[in-house]
């Protein structure tokens, strides 16, 4: 038993017990398959009268913190959070309860999705963040819903930290204002999900499968908000007592409540609010035509027929996820019983109990069904007797009501509420079909019309849904969380040390238009149609269109004039911010010339790195094209491939075929007949950018893990070199573009030891290892630490310099030996694409354990490719671990180095300020040297 009298939590079957609250709530669905449930069910008899007077979340504050201990949340939270998540509702007493004829009405659909269930999702949606905020975990929330669990999940989640939530919902099953509420929360982390030819039974079904794969469900963090989640039953206790004080202030009499359900959450939350102690006389299950839990408790037969279509489509399921709560208790709380009875159900469909039994559950529940007939029947006489609109599924509580008072079992001398779970706005169809008038819309939805709707669909299958979910979680960005990744994400092209993905762009193609062709355009020169992709010899090429230039009269400046004007292609910026996410070390490539790849690079957010050049003559006219190197885009593969990157490339043209077979996976986009006649065989081809989505997360994720190519022995360094005449720029970033993130956390938590860098230290490893140790030690999380460096901004000047950079030498790349989350977000800062770091790494708590090196001496080696790719290096660092790189390159500069470091080596070049660094650059490239 845990503090202040409050239970612990077991599963239905046996297999875990002894669960805090918080556990409970995270876990969902329990480890063996069953449903949690408290170890005992407090009584409360002794203060019910003094809680009859209470707010709604007041008495909602007492209700849960029988079930949530002060050392779980603390008093003066809880009361905070259950005010915050009933200021969403609009009505003042969040459920009132008019009178209506013979029955009171609980009208539990005022709140954000107009249904019964924003009483229990409002508040486990902030129970969530609540728990979030104090924990390194992410959450997925997975859930079911045959119409309003989806909307009220979502209106529930919906922008909130560190939580995905996706909804399955059967395509076609559910209302069309149901479909819309959910689809039209455009928040990044909301996903709804349309299950094709499918029921809610198969919905949730995939849910419980997917759930009892605690690979998949440790892998995801997946969470519930269905009501297997007991923290959903929890929060529906309380209606059921609020409304018996609104009713019996005196708490001097019984009610009886008539509960329309098909997944037995509902009024699973009356039965516990009975076994607490409040005086209920009547538990009614009212069902529609989908009536297994009305035969049980007639017949004792639990046994799964066909789900039909009807009004009340909420209720249309024939396997109630929450009646095993129930049966746990009606079989005496005998686990290893239920187990063997669930087994046998899931086998057979079947589920019988003897007489004796049967009438032990009849004195719990009384029980009605009502086919589409009937509802629509009590829809039309409450209208028209007292002008009052039922939605279909209340209907259903009417008719079990009458179906019982007929046959005079409810007795006398006591009130009778059915419970409103919907607004009659929320199905406008059957209430005009049974009253011929229109519903008014409540404010949250008349706020529908017109919206803007997301959706995504998928075959009714698990494996589906999984790979749905996983998808979208890469999609999103969610899932680039390293300590969660598996690790057969990381290639293992070098031995024991850990790779990622880097995309290989052509830009001409797929992200701007040909320069040629726009030129064609402008000119009307049919001679310049022709491209790389009609003729695959460039060489040939380039002299024909030289020749076609100098016949026509046009020069250099008249090609700048057309290039200047030219857009990227549409769509294409949009999806480089997605591929940002995905794959976040992206390299643009074109075999073009500098003036044209300049502008059009600069316009798509990328530093130019990677083109030839023209050689123009005094007049201006162009006289030559020059290779900075040949089959220079496959060569560019193979060097990131060595720098330990798995490669994925992306091209239109015969030029980019050799490129496409070098890398891990090619694409073709946009690619002309003639390519794809020649090579369609061999890639995925894709004509826009959703589909060329596609085709990455499809390398990228699929199963198994794209295996690495086998590495290319590189060319020697002097291969070439007589065509070297591009510089390139390549920096550490950290200490001089921006702070160092060690000691910024040093400051930022006061931690002295962290401030330690290889500034003063060489051993690396050791260092890292330290730092692990002290965080550990002031409990302070990975999590905590990313969150910290986040606002961490680029060095006064840095971004100045940067732009002075640019026309200078406009190839410039940065590199970073410590972890991504600090890189990502600087580099982004920065401008800059974010390619070369390493990884953290924490354990299940979340603490840092180790720093995983992506490749051993990757700074020295970067140096070494780019040479091979034939740039001429000025290498710019700051601390011991840049001397390799430096002494590498063919200029080296230290940016305000320690004593300790020019001390030891007094040989390289310093700067102590951007202005310095300028001079320094300026006098390489002036010298040659």
């Amino acid at each position: 038993m845990a503090k202040n009298g409050c239970p612990t939590y077991r599963s239905t079957r046996g297999g875990q017990s002894g669960l805090q609250f918080e556990d409970a709530v995270f876990e969902g669905l329990a480890r063996d398959g069953g449903l949690l449930v408290p170890d005992f069910i407090p009584d409360v008899s002794s203060t019910l009268k003094s809680w009859s007077s209470l707010a709604f979340h007041e008495l909602a504050f007492e209700i849960v913190s029988r079930y949530c201990p002060e050392d779980v949340i603390p008093a003066p939270d809880l009361r905070e959070l259950l005010k915050k998540s009933y200021s969403t509702f609009e009505h003042p007493e969040v459920v009132p309860c008019p009178k209506y004829g013979d029955i009171h009405v609980m009208e539990l659909f005022h709140g954000p999705s107009s249904s019964f269930k924003d009483v229990a999702l409002q508040g486990l949606g902030n129970l969530y963040e609540y728990f979030l905020k104090r924990n390194p975990r992410r959450l997925t929330i997975l859930a079911a819903t045959s119409g309003d669990t989806g909307s009220a999940a979502i209106h529930g989640l919906a922008g909130k930290e560190k939580i995905d939530c996706f909804v399955l919902f059967p395509e076609g099953r559910v209302s069309p204002v149901q479909q819309l509420q959910m689809t039209s929360v455009l928040d990044a982390n909301v996903h709804c999900i349309s299950v094709e030819g499918g029921t809610f039974d198969d919905c949730q079904n995939i849910v419980k499968e997917l759930m009892s794969d605690l690979d998949f469900k440790q892998k995801f963090g997946i969470g519930a908000v269905n009501s297997i989640n007991w923290a959903r039953i929890l929060f529906q206790i309380t209606y059921y007592f609020y409304t018996y004080y609104k009713l019996c202030p005196a708490c001097d009499g019984e009610l009886s409540f008539s509960v329309p359900t098909g997944n037995f959450g509902d009024i699973l939350a009356g039965y516990y609010a009975k076994r607490m102690g409040l005086p209920v006389k009547h538990l009614i299950v009212a069902t529609n035509a989908n009536d297994i839990l009305h035969r049980f408790f007639t017949c004792g037969e639990y046994d799964k027929g066909q789900v039909y279509a009807t009004t009340s489509p909420s209720m249309d399921i024939q396997i109630s996820s929450n009646f095993e709560r129930y049966l746990f208790y009606l079989y005496g709380e005998d686990s290893s019983k239920l187990a063997g009875a669930m087994s046998s159900f899931k086998a057979t469909g079947k589920l019988h109990v003897d007489e004796q039994t049967r009438e032990l559950a009849s004195r719990d529940f009384l029980s009605g069904a009502a086919d589409n007939d009937m509802v629509k029947a009590a829809m039309q006489a409450y209208h028209k007797a007292h002008g009052y609109m039922l939605c279909p599924h209340t209907a259903c509580g009417v008719c079990a009501f009458d179906q019982l008072q007929r046959k005079d079992v409810l007795g006398a001398g006591h009130k009778v509420v059915v419970l409103g779970t919907a607004s009659p706005a929320k199905f406008p169809e059957a209430v005009v079909d049974a009253t011929g008038v229109q519903p008014p819309p409540p404010p949250a939805i008349a706020r529908l019309e017109g919206s803007k709707t997301k959706c995504m669909k998928s075959l009714n299958s698990a494996q589906s849904i999984y790979n749905t979910i996983e998808r979208s979680l890469y999609d999103r960005g969610t899932y680039l969380h390293y300590a969660d990744r598996p690790k057969e994400e990381r290639c293992d092209a070098l031995p024991c040390e850990a790779g990622m993905w880097l995309v290989a762009l052509d830009v001409e193609g797929t992200l701007v238009g040909e320069a040629w062709l726009e030129l064609q355009r402008k000119t009307g020169l049919e001679e310049l149609k022709i491209t790389t992709a009609h003729e695959p010899d460039y060489d040939k090429l380039m002299m024909y269109r030289i020749d076609v230039l100098r016949r026509n009269g046009i020069k250099l400046q008249d090609m700048k004039d057309v290039i200047g004007a030219m857009e990227p292609l549409p769509g294409c910026k949009e999806f480089l911010e997605w591929l940002k996410k995905v794959v976040p070390r992206v390299v643009l490539l074109t075999d073009t010339f500098e003036e044209y790849a300049m502008p059009l690079f600069d316009k798509l957010g990328f530093p130019s790195v990677f083109c030839n050049s023209l050689t123009v003559s005094e007049q201006g006219e162009i006289t030559g094209h020059i290779l900075r190197l040949r089959d220079q885009k496959r060569k560019a593969v193979e060097s990131f491939q060595r720098l330990n990157f798995r490669v994925i490339a992306i091209g239109d043209s015969f030029n980019d075929i050799s490129m496409m077979k070098a890398a891990e996976g090619g694409i073709l986009m946009h690619a002309s007949e003639k390519v794809v006649k020649a090579h369609g065989g061999e890639f995925p081809i894709c004509t826009d950018y959703d589909a060329l989505k596609e085709r990455i997360l499809d390398i990228v994720m699929r199963p198994p893990a794209t295996p690495a190519k086998p590495l290319v022995i590189p060319t020697p360094l002097e291969y070439e070199s007589a065509y070297r005449r591009m510089w390139l720029v390549l920096t550490n970033v950290a200490g001089t573009f921006a702070p160092e993130p060690w000691p910024a956390l040093g400051a930022m938590t006061g931690i002295e030891e962290l401030s330690t860098t290889t500034h003063d230290v060489p051993d690396y490893d050791n260092l890292m290892q330290v730092r692990a140790r002290l965080l550990r030690e002031h409990k302070i999380t990975l999590e905590n630490v990313y969150e910290k460096l986040k606002c961490l901004d680029p060095l006064p000047g840095a971004n100045d310099f940067l732009t002075w950079l640019k026309p200078v030498v406009p190839r410039s790349f940065m590199i970073s030996d410590s972890f991504e989350e600090f890189a990502e977000p600087i580099f982004q800062k920065l401008g800059h694409p974010m390619v070369f770091c390493n990884f953290l790494e924490s354990d299940t708590e979340g603490y840092m354990v180790r720093h995983v090196v992506r490749l051993r001496d990757q700074k020295r080696l970067a140096v070494e490719e780019f040479q091979r790719l034939n740039f001429r290096v000025i290498a710019i660092g700051s601390s011991y671990l840049d001397v390799p790189m430096i002494k590498t390159a063919e200029a080296g500069i230290l940016f305000k180095p320690s004593k300790h470091i020019t001390d030891a080596h007094p040989d390289i070049a310093t700067a102590m300020n951007y202005e310095e660094l300028k001079t320094r650059i300026l006098e390489i490239i002036d010298t040659g040297s």
